[in-house]
């Protein structure tokens, strides 16, 4: 079973990286079965991943098998320890999300897609990756009810009752921050060329 859900998590780990939600060896992805946690081994490349790139851990955070597990791994287990009911963890840098949280922009669901998963996105600070601070900031959202949690500068979590709505999760936020960040766009332009217009006279 344990080869099974390896070979499922390194499928949605390349379908992650084709979306552009990560780069290089960025990114991690976790799925929690009965009292075990699969996750992606460190310095992997998500669109390289296959089966043999995953670590296998307790809930408790023994290692078992495999590559060395990320260096989100405290993130990951606590994540499942705040919600019971949560069974997969995604980590990814998306970057239109990042730069709305760069210019001071709360991410919204703009899409119905995004608005069929999530109603909001919870923000930590700038906390340091693989650190028990960043751990326990989202761990500690999870435990209120987020399951999309932004952190600034570093890239966003989504959970998931299983891992392909985690990984679809994320996929709709970032799409929702590209929608967002566009009409963001396009009204300041359509202001600028109204603003230009009555400067020069002209009538609509």
């Amino acid at each position: 079973m344990l080869e099974e859900v390896k070979r499922s998590l390194a499928r949605e780990a390349r379908y992650l990286a084709l979306q552009g939600l990560v780069a290089g060896r960025e990114g991690n992805i976790s799925h929690r079965v009965d009292d075990k946690v699969v996750i992606k081994g460190t310095g992997v490349r998500m669109l390289s991943a296959r089966s043999s790139d995953f670590a296998v851990m307790t809930a408790d955070g023994s290692y078992l098998e495999g590559p060395p597990p990320s260096s989100e791994y405290r993130m990951h287990l606590m994540a499942y320890r705040a919600d019971p009911g949560i069974r997969a963890v995604v980590h990814v840098h998306p970057p239109y999300t990042l730069v709305l949280l760069r210019i001071g922009v709360e991410p919204k669901p703009h899409t119905l897609e995004a608005e069929s998963y999530y109603s909001r996105v919870c923000i930590t600070g700038r906390l340091s990756p693989g650190s028990m601070e960043l751990a326990s900031g989202v761990s500690g959202l999870i435990s209120t009810g987020c399951n999309v949690i932004a952190l600034m500068d570093h890239g966003i979590v989504t959970v998931g009752s299983s891992v392909g709505e985690a990984v679809d999760r994320a996929a709709a936020e970032e799409r929702s921050s590209q929608v967002q960040l566009l009409v963001m766009l396009g009204q300041k332009n359509l202001f600028s060329s109204r603003k230009g217009a009555k400067k020069a006279g002209w009538r609509r």
